[in-house]
């Protein structure tokens, strides 16, 4: 079977030849042909080189290499290796490409026959000159030097998170039947900074908070919401995350900018646990009337907070959501907008965004900031705009104790009107 096999496989030296020699295309492009005509199971890296070996072997091609004229400078190859500081260097390596043909980082490793999947380009240097052969055709000739070192574990992207969960299937929670109300007012539920994952003692700061305790703060909250909406007309309930969902970003126990914090168990348990909570939560509020959910991040856990928005996205199908990566987003009741952020910016700069958002639409009456990050209460004005600091459900950590920084625990829920603003400020304090 196998000289069956390699008999009807020997076109594919005729047809190199024709693609190298007589169309000019480049090794690797005469290899991927080779390959996907010829070698589909086979690696790729393998059938470049034996392409490249059959071709380099053949009388014509020794021919053409032969009559290459002003090429008596030609260096011969000298290979050289040095290693310092983890990155190895590479030169002397002499590449002939036909002119006009790119030099890639990835055709150089190939060359000096380094791993492409374990190591990566620091700096590429060649040195150029031209030859032409007898029909008239030109080869440019490379001599190079090359930097590379081991690649590195590569950094989680939001793009990458995309991809994973456009591919995932999770569960999905049923769905409701809503009696829809056309002439009821707007709910603001505001979740606010509640660092999921931080560990607090009351030895050292006055109590205790972790994971259970979190939950089930919040979970009180949805219950205690849900028992206030039975005297009220609830059209829609805007579901708004302000940020520091997590305490921290990864399972080093570090923020995003790489602040060590204590944590109550791993990432990955504290990643479940909050996830669960949230499903929770929102399966509650959406048997009140239809949820919107907006979402901002915060400074402590931005690349987790989105991982597991995404996750949550995945469990509903009744469930808007709004939670691209940016950092400012509004929150349009009929002539009412709300500006949505952490908070952590300048405080004189905090409305300029909803203000512009403002006058971009026309018609707005009533205008508010809402953020967190202080964890208290403040409302204040700024530039003629209401500005909302909004408590949050968790404790102080060690620092914040430490160093006296007193917020009241609580969750505010803000009623609307579509014609008449703000009618209700609903406070749950712990």
């Amino acid at each position: 079977m196998g000289a069956f096999y390699w008999e009807n496989k020997m076109d594919w030296k005729k047809e190199s030849e024709k693609l190298k020699l007589d169309e000019n295309k480049s090794w690797k492009e005469t290899a991927d042909i080779i390959h996907d005509k010829y070698f589909p199971n086979e690696d790729k890296h393998k059938i470049y080189e034996k392409v490249r070996g059959h071709v380099r072997h053949t009388e014509r091609y020794k021919q053409l290499k032969n009559n290459t004229q002003n090429n008596n400078n030609v260096p011969t190859e000298n290979i050289k290796i040095t290693s310092k500081n983890g990155e190895s260097t590479f030169e002397g390596k002499i590449i002939e490409l036909m002119s006009g043909e790119p030099i890639k980082p990835e055709m150089l490793l190939k060359a000096y026959n380094i791993d492409t999947t374990k190591f990566e380009v620091v700096c590429l240097t060649a040195n150029l000159w031209q030859s032409q052969v007898k029909d008239g055709k030109k080869l440019d000739m490379y001599q190079s030097k090359l930097t590379v070192r081991p690649i590195r574990n590569k950094e989680i992207s939001l793009e990458d998170i995309d991809e994973y969960f456009n591919n995932k299937k999770t569960y999905k929670v049923p769905t409701t039947d809503y009696k829809f109300i056309d002439d009821g007012e707007i709910l603001e539920v505001t979740y606010v900074d509640p660092h999921n994952g931080l560990l607090a003692w009351r030895q050292e700061v006055g109590e205790d908070y972790d994971l259970k305790i979190a939950r089930q703060r919040f979970i009180d909250c949805a219950y205690d919401i849900k028992e206030r909406c039975k005297s009220k007309k609830i059209k829609a309930i805007k579901f708004c995350m302000l940020g520091d969902v997590l305490h921290t970003n990864n399972d080093s126990q570090t923020t995003e900018k790489g602040t060590f914090q204590q944590v109550d168990g791993r990432y990955p348990k504290i990643v479940d646990y909050t996830i669960d909570t949230i499903v929770d939560v929102l399966t509650i509020l959406k048997n009140i009337a239809p949820v919107e959910v907006k979402w901002v991040s915060g400074n402590h856990s931005r690349t987790s907070e989105y991982i597991i928005m995404k996750c949550v996205e995945k469990c509903f199908t009744d469930v808007q959501f709004d939670i691209t990566p940016d950092p400012v987003k509004y929150l349009k009741i009929g002539n009412s907008l709300i500006g949505l952020s952490h908070g952590d910016v300048p405080k004189k700069n905090v409305t300029a965004f909803v203000d512009k958002k403002a006058r971009q639409i026309g018609g707005i009456e009533y205008i508010e900031q809402h953020c967190g990050h202080y964890h208290s209460e403040i409302t204040t004005i700024v530039n003629g705009i209401v500005v909302r600091y909004l408590p949050s459900l968790c404790s102080a950590s060690f620092y914040e104790h430490q160093q006296n920084y007193l917020s009241v625990k609580g969750m505010i829920c803000m009623l609307w009107s579509e014609t008449r603003g703000q009618r209700e400020m609903w406070i749950n304090n712990i």
